[in-house]
């Protein structure tokens, strides 16, 4: 193996450990918005089930009380949905680098076994080239 073909095939090694890496975040990327998401869900049914299940009498302590904890949902339940949009655009971002970088390893891949098949038919031609003339056929 030659200087080209072995740093050819060094670049594509470093770029799988960096693929590996990039899948690795997206994956965490992705786990994070799935829970920002189902986060963001029980805490709309908590304030649907708070805002049906309200329908008997209260006293105005008990109303105000009620309100400010519904409040604190909804501005909670918002950041949520917020930060899974947020969250939603990463994985987008991620996925564009997951897909550059596969396609570098891929052509990095190709390039590779192209040199260390164009450098093993150069050693059959300076093979062939160092023998006798009466061997070869």
């Amino acid at each position: 193996m030659t200087e080209r073909s072995r740093l050819i095939g060094l670049m594509a090694k470093r770029e799988a450990a960096q693929l590996a890496d990039a899948r690795r975040g997206f994956a965490a990327v992705v786990k994070q918005q799935q829970a920002a998401e189902n986060m963001s869900q029980r805490l709309d049914d908590l304030l649907n089930q708070r805002r049906l299940g309200s329908a008997g009498a209260m006293s105005v302590a008990d109303l105000r009380e009620h309100r400010r904890l519904s409040d604190q949902i909804a501005a909670e339940a918002a950041r949520n949905r917020l930060r899974a949009q947020q969250l939603k655009a990463e994985v987008d971002a991620a996925a564009e680098e997951l897909a550059r970088k596969d396609h570098r390893k891929r052509v990095l891949d190709d390039a590779a076994q192209t040199a260390r098949h164009s450098e093993a038919q150069e050693r059959e031609n300076r093979r062939e080239a160092a023998s006798s003339p009466r061997i070869r056929r």
